[in-house]
């Protein structure tokens, strides 16, 4: 599991973009990305328009961004498959 801030940086360094870049590209303020890059504002923070267009933008999956892992793991983690109520067949 990965932090968010390490995922971020690491993703915008490999894609060559500088903060200024990304921050722009995402039409917020420069301190506001560097506080999600920093882990100074955690990933649940920022709007849901604003997650997205970054992991779009970076090429995160959403869920790697918001948990730090791949949704499949994610769900077989938190044992989606026991909490969500079957449908009964007709």
């Amino acid at each position: 599991m990965q932090d968010s801030w390490k995922l971020l940086k690491e993703k915008r360094n490999r894609l060559m973009l500088t903060q200024v870049e990304v921050s722009d590209a995402l039409d917020i303020g420069f301190g506001t990305y560097q506080r999600y890059e920093h882990g100074i504002v955690k990933p649940h923070r920022m709007s849901l328009g604003t997650g997205l267009a970054l992991c779009a933008l970076l090429d995160i999956d959403p869920y790697e961004l918001a948990f730090g892992t791949d949704k499949e793991t994610y769900m077989l983690q938190e044992n989606f498959n026991e909490k969500i109520p079957q449908i009964p067949q007709l």
